[in-house]
């Protein structure tokens, strides 16, 4: 891949960062600050963005610093976002999320959820 294909690709992959980052932003009513993997990572902005989306949605979110309970906040987001239309195929693994090991996933996943809210 040569010097511009990279830049290119990585241009689109910023692109579809940004776009989740200001659907997020914009509907959760608060600023991700940072990496967006790493704003995301507790899992309470996706919980307030599925609440602000469909009230209700997400009873519990987790505010404490214990992984389990960042880990059970981004499963709950998963639930939400299967239970409202997002294909299996569109959905990513918590361990994507909170191991940061495909935040590309992610971000597909929370643009499947704009287009499902549109």
């Amino acid at each position: 891949m040569d010097d511009d294909t990279a830049a290119g690709t990585r241009a689109v992959d910023e692109a579809r960062i940004d776009e989740a980052r200001e659907f997020i932003e914009s509907k959760a009513g608060r600023k991700l600050d940072g990496e967006l993997g790493d704003a995301l990572r507790d899992g309470v902005a996706l919980c307030e963005l599925a609440n602000a989306l469909k009230p209700g949605a997400v009873v519990k979110v987790n505010r404490g610093r214990m992984p389990f309970l960042k880990m059970e906040n981004i499963a709950s987001f998963l639930e939400f976002a299967a239970a409202n239309g997002v294909q299996s195929s569109e959905l990513f693994q918590t361990v994507d999320l909170y191991e940061q090991r495909n935040v590309a996933a992610v971000v597909d996943c929370v643009l499947a959820v704009k287009r499902v809210f549109g």
